[in-house]
């Protein structure tokens, strides 16, 4: 019975190296599926941060390319400011010269009124003065006198005046 006790033992024990190996080999598996999930984790977060780095390319890309749409914004906003100031700058200019140029017609029109105005009293004045000259003349008697060389010798000469003639006539 030894011989075969001993075979049923050694069964046994080839029974239990079994199940040893068995439990062995399942925590084995159940480790090399933890293993297997854990690289599979590790390939997935190793794609995630790959994912989150590109992510953070492109975000960097984009705030780049959004702070330069800024920057050429803000110097667009500032010629156009610039160039309003100017516009109203000129406008201002302009405007300044219409009125001067509208101030300038209006005294030359003035003036050129003023002027009328005076050479219209020349005109008039030299035609009243021109009538009454002309009435004086006409109201004057037609008087011929003749001068005489006394002996006192106050030095007169004879001279005839006639109404019309002038003094340089008279002693010709």
């Amino acid at each position: 019975m030894t011989f075969f006790g001993n075979r049923d033992k050694a069964r046994q024990d080839g029974l239990d190296l079994i199940r040893s190996l068995s439990e062995q080999i399942s925590r084995l598996e159940g480790q090399v599926n933890d293993l297997t999930r854990q690289k599979d984790r590790t390939a997935e977060l190793r794609q995630l941060e790959d994912r989150l780095e590109t992510v953070k390319r492109e975000k960097a890309r984009h705030d780049e390319e959004n702070d330069r749409k800024i920057r050429e914004t803000e110097h667009r906003v500032g010629l156009l400011r610039k160039q309003q100031e100017l516009d109203v700058a000129n406008a201002k200019r302009e405007t300044e010269l219409e009125i001067r140029e509208g101030n300038l017609s209006r005294e030359q029109q003035s003036f050129e009124e003023r002027m009328e105005f005076q050479d219209k009293l020349r005109r008039d004045e030299a035609a009243r003065t021109h009538e009454l000259m002309q009435a004086v003349l006409e109201r004057l008697p037609n008087i011929q006198a003749t001068f005489t060389r006394t002996e006192g010798g106050s030095g007169r000469r004879s001279r005839a005046l006639r109404a019309g003639t002038s003094r340089e006539e008279a002693e010709d």
